[in-house]
C-alpha cells in the first residue's frame, strides 16, 4: 500500500463495509416479520396438540428481535433471538431448557430477496429457524 493512498484504500473498504451493514440492517424487519410468521403458525399446530398451553411469543422487527416464552413449565423455557447488523448474524439464547440444548449464533446473508441462511432461501431459513428455536422451547426435557 502506498503511504500516500492509504487512507483511499481504506476508505474504499469501509465504504464497502457501512454498505453491506445498510443492506443487512434494512432487511432486519423483514426478516423478523418473516420468522415471527413461521413461529406463530408453528406455535399455532402445538397448541392445537396441547390446547391447555400457551406459549408467549414479543417481537420488535425494527430492533431484530424477538422473546419467546412457553408459561406451561416453571421456571418457564425461554429463547431471546437477536439480528447483529455489525456481525451479520443473527443470535439464539435459550433460558431453562435444560442441559442438552446449547445457545447459538448463526450467520445470515443479505441477497436481493432479503435476509437467509447461507445457501437456503428465504422461506425455507424461517421455517428452518423456527424449528431450531421452538424445539428446546416446545419440548424442554429429552425425547
Amino acid at each position: 500500500m502506498n503511504e500516500d493512498n492509504w487512507i483511499k484504500a481504506l476508505a474504499t473498504k469501509e465504504r464497502e463495509r457501512r454498505a453491506r451493514f445498510e443492506a443487512f440492517q434494512s432487511a432486519v424487519p423483514t426478516f423478523v416479520e418473516g420468522l415471527v410468521k413461521a413461529l406463530k403458525l408453528d406455535i399455532a399446530v402445538y397448541e392445537n396438540e396441547f390446547p391447555r398451553e400457551r406459549v408467549g411469543l414479543e417481537s420488535e422487527p425494527h430492533r431484530g428481535s424477538i422473546h419467546i416464552v412457553n408459561h406451561t413449565y416453571q421456571p418457564a423455557p425461554q429463547a431471546k433471538i437477536q439480528c447483529h447488523s455489525g456481525r451479520q448474524e443473527l443470535s439464539c439464547d435459550f433460558e431453562s431448557t435444560g442441559h442438552h440444548h446449547s445457545s447459538w449464533i448463526e450467520k445470515l446473508e443479505t441477497s436481493a430477496s432479503g435476509l437467509h441462511l447461507t445457501g437456503i432461501s428465504v422461506e425455507y431459513s424461517a421455517k428452518e429457524l423456527s424449528k431450531r428455536i421452538l424445539l428446546p422451547i416446545l419440548f424442554p426435557a429429552p425425547l
